[in-house]
């Protein structure tokens, strides 16, 4: 567990020294299009941080994976410029969106023994509603962005209403393939067994 705990950490230096040069890099340059996604990844990094400070406990495994999450979505695909060089990456980071919040959202059940009476169903509507939430709560964010800073984060210029669209939609499939990974563990005896190893570690 230390080393985890570790290597959270050297994760943590290495995507804030990333963020804090990219910012360098574009203030030295004049070039403030990207500016907003770079310091809104800040925050993110530490995520995990303030939610301890919240006393919502999180393990460090699940730190890894939203890190990876993190530096996948914003800093390859924003800062590396990735969402406009490498074809269909963007869909591939909302797909990968979707994945991650549906198992937080089975984490968020779990850890705080959310129940109810159908608890399958009720979980997995959960979990999609969850997902779908922070979809859209990335289009604002996105909107907002563009708006304050006269950019094209959701692609208005290229019929952005569609891909705005296509994005929650990829994110929802991404729910959905884990709901029904959810449901084979909880109906199937052997799965089950795998669920419960996998749910030790986090």
């Amino acid at each position: 567990m230390k080393h985890i705990k570790q290597t959270v950490l050297v994760i943590k230096f290495i995507l804030l020294a990333t963020v804090v040069y990219q910012i360098y890099q574009m203030t030295a340059a004049g070039d403030f299009s990207r500016l907003e996604s770079s310091i809104a990844v800040i925050p993110l990094i530490f995520a995990g941080d303030i939610l301890k400070k919240l006393g919502v406990r999180t393990s460090a495994i699940i730190e890894i994976i939203f890190l990876i999450f993190l530096f996948i979505s914003s800093i390859l695909g924003s800062l590396f410029h990735f969402y406009e060089f490498v074809d269909y990456f963007d869909k591939f980071a909302h797909l990968l969106s979707g994945i991650v919040t549906a198992i937080l959202g089975i984490i968020m059940l779990k850890k705080w023994r959310i129940k109810s009476k159908h608890q399958l169903s009720f979980d997995i509507i959960l979990m999609n509603i969850l997902s779908l939430a922070i979809a859209s709560a990335w289009e604002i964010y996105e909107f907002v962005a563009s708006k304050a800073l006269n950019s094209d984060l959701q692609r208005v210029g290229a019929s952005g209403v569609t891909d705005t669209v296509h994005d929650m939609i990829v994110a929802l499939i991404g729910s959905l393939m884990v709901s029904v990974m959810y449901y084979a563990i909880v109906r199937n005896e052997k799965y089950r067994k795998l669920g419960i190893k996998l749910a030790s570690l986090i």
